[in-house]
């Protein structure tokens, strides 16, 4: 990393070079070309900066090392028309969460763009034995567009993306009919996936028409990891390696004759494939795929798994008049999964006798929704108007999976009072009707649970939303909004049984003179869920059987969750021309409501605070001073437990660390300083 900076100095320096011999930063000249752009550097120091174990939730997506800092380079080449151009941009190079960026293109004719970048996820840093639990993903992009006549454009784009390291994952090691218990553990990834992408657009007036084809292909280089330590047969799968391709045509034809009409048609056909070895494990270790088979897994075959799906869209609007616009439209979506019979997946994951073989039509069954559309904008005059629409959705899966139709009519009010008021208000009301969401086939073991499947229960949905816009003076905007939305979950006799909440903030910018502005907003939201879950006392069991059902302990569990939110900006300009002072801050924060006397409210909050000055030399050269201020709170009793970890029991427990790997971060207060010279040609 180090070297990585020091070349980056070295080449800025010859750089600057042939800049500063040509007047003090005014634009090269290169024959035809003219070469412009800026870069900015400088350093970056903390104040009583934060221990590796408490900057875990301060850098969980992006580092900030101290020392050397490049904070980005732009270049531009552009010929005297500026019809043709090259284009660089670089930021944070040498860091996590570095971007390299490259374009080039001639107006009319084509466009390349080549983009390089990363992002981490920082999960914990206070394990003790692993020292940093995160992922690292990188991504390199391409896209080139050709269009050799006004009509016409061709395109391709590809995309690699690459992710290292390991995540928290959690598994069952004790189940049925005892009380379930979990362990956790690290789950390793190790995947590459390319997408490529090719087609084609036409266009005129009239009408237009795409054609294009994708490629998918999911590279995994571990197949499964041992998830509970304790057994040799806890073995988990992770993401087979998979290859996805589709084909799709777009067409849209504009009917001015027809009362104003446009008419769109969409078909995409798709065909998924899978075909990685299938294991039957009894190692004790991690493998990778191209590990010799036999060694500690043994082959069950390969998966040899497809389906295909088929998607169709029509819409469809209308301006009969110049008040009146209508909609309509019509989508389906197809999706035929022929895995049931599938020998090798029987016999790896239901054995040879078969008694569960029934749950596999769970995970293997294909599904076809549809869905319809109707509206209509009509605006009476001016100063009101009203959107109606309704929407009709079906699902209906094979073997009995779970058919359910969703009714769902909906309003909007638009009204304009006077120049600086504007209401609008809308209502919406949806009637889901289903069925199987409670199964148990037969025959299965007689330790196997009761099913729920939440996505083919009955729901009735009620969903308000307000927003008013009020303009009352030149330089004051003030704005509102409030949400209000309900789920009931009917007859269901296990699972969630109602989802509501609300929400509403408010917004307010004032500029007061030329060269202040400064603006304010509050947020607040609340939702609160009730579930019917087992009794953590007695085991619930279905009635006549031995088999329980899967939950926590209740049986009804009532959570109740808010978040609020208070931000602040101002930009301030102190010498015209001169000197500037942009600053803002947010403050978030957050409670978690369990209704148990055992679980104390998990209280959350985050302060952020970033300031700039920034003082222009002179047309080329400016100076930036920043700093930033963060400081996380969480509630200590959590911090504790998951420090103490817990037994299978519950009980908490010394020296038992697995809960650190659950995403949590130690309080922290963090200062940085930074300071940039920017330099313009």
């Amino acid at each position: 990393m180090k070297i990585q900076k020091v070349i980056l100095v070295v080449f800025l320096a010859v750089m600057f070079l042939p800049l500063t011999s040509v007047g003090g930063g005014a634009q090269v000249t290169l024959g035809d070309y003219t070469l412009s752009g800026d870069v900015s550097l400088g350093g970056r120091l903390f104040i009583d900066q934060p221990n590796h174990v408490s900057r875990g939730y301060f850098e969980e997506y992006t580092a900030y090392p101290a020392g050397f800092l490049l904070d980005q380079l732009n270049l531009s080449l552009t010929n005297k028309d500026a019809s043709e151009y090259y284009k660089f941009f670089m930021s944070r190079p040498g860091e996590v969460g570095e971007d390299f960026l490259l374009q080039a293109g001639k107006i009319g004719l084509y466009k390349l763009e080549i983009e390089y970048d990363q992002l981490q996820h920082l999960y914990s840093t206070v394990n003790p034995t692993v020292d940093q639990i995160m992922i690292l993903e990188q991504r390199l992009r391409f896209r080139g567009d050709y269009t050799p006549t006004p009509d016409i454009d061709i395109y391709a784009d590809y995309q690699l993306l690459k992710r290292n390291g390991e995540f928290p994952s959690t598994a069952i090691v004790q189940g049925p009919p005892n009380a379930y218990a979990y362990t956790s553990n690290l789950q390793p990834t190790a995947f590459t996936q390319n997408d490529l992408g090719l087609g084609a657009e036409y266009v005129q007036q009239m009408y237009q028409f795409h054609l294009g084809y994708y490629f998918s292909l999911f590279d995994d280089d571990f197949k499964e990891f041992l998830a509970n330590p304790a057994s040799a047969t806890g073995w988990q799968s992770l993401a087979p390696s998979n290859l996805a391709q589709y084909i799709n045509a777009t067409g849209a034809v504009n009917l001015p004759s027809c009362a104003n009409t446009r008419l769109t048609a969409n078909f995409t056909y798709g065909w998924l494939s899978q075909n990685d070895p299938v294991f039957q494990s009894s190692g004790s270790t991690l493998y990778p795929s191209n590990f010799p088979l036999g060694v500690a897994n043994t082959p069950m075959g390969t998966s040899n798994l497809s389906a295909s799906t088929f998607a169709g869209d029509l819409l469809g609007v209308t301006r009969p008049t110049d008040q009146l616009t209508v909609r309509y439209s019509y989508r389906a979506y197809d999706f035929q999964n022929d895995n049931l019979n599938n020998p090798v997946l029987i016999n790896a994951f239901f054995g040879s006798n078969g008694v569960n073989l029934p749950l596999l039509k769970m995970e293997q069954y294909s599904y076809l929704r549809q869905a319809v559309n109707f509206g209509a904008d009509y605006k009476f005059n001016s100063k009101v108007a009203v959107d109606l629409g309704y929407t009709y959705d079906s699902v209906d899966r094979d073997f009995n999976e779970g058919a359910t139709s969703t009714n769902t009519p909906k309003v909007q009010f638009r009204v304009y009072p006077c120049d600086w008021l504007n209401l609008i208000a809308s209502y919406s009301y949806s009637n889901r009707n289903g069925s199987n969401f409670l199964e148990m086939p037969s025959p299965i073991a007689a330790t196997s649970v009761l099913t729920y499947k939440s996505y083919s229960g009955d729901d009735v949905r009620n969903l308000v939303n307000f927003v008013a816009e009020l303009l009352p003076l030149n330089n004051v905007t003030f704005s509102t909004n409030f949400t209000l939305y309900t789920d009931s979950f009917d007859n269901n006799g296990y699972g969630l049984l109602s989802d509501n909440g609300w929400s509403a903030g408010a917004d307010v910018s004032w500029t007061p003179c030329k060269g202040i502005a400064i603006s304010l907003g509050y947020d607040h939201e609340q939702s609160n869920t009730k579930e019917l879950a087992d009794n953590a006392v007695a085991a619930f069991y279905v009635t006549g059987t031995n088999v329980s059902v899967l939950g926590d302990s209740g049986p009804v569990l009532l959570t109740a969750d808010s978040y609020d939110t208070v931000t602040a900006r101002a930009d301030v300009v102190l010498v015209p021309e001169k000197l500037s002072l942009t600053t803002s801050a947010n403050f978030s924060w957050s409670t978690s409501d369990f209704h148990n006397p055992l679980l104390p409210n998990l209280n959350e909050s985050i302060f952020h605070v970033d300031t700039w000055l920034k003082y222009n030399y002179n047309k080329r050269v400016a100076f930036k001073v920043g700093y930033i201020f963060e400081q996380f709170n969480m509630t200590n009793s959590y911090q504790t437990l998951y420090l103490q970890g817990i037994s299978d029991t519950g009980a908490p427990v010394g020296n038992q660390t697995l809960n650190t790997l659950q995403g949590f971060y130690n309080n922290y207060t963090a200062h940085v300083i930074e300071a940039l010279v920017q330099y313009k040609f």
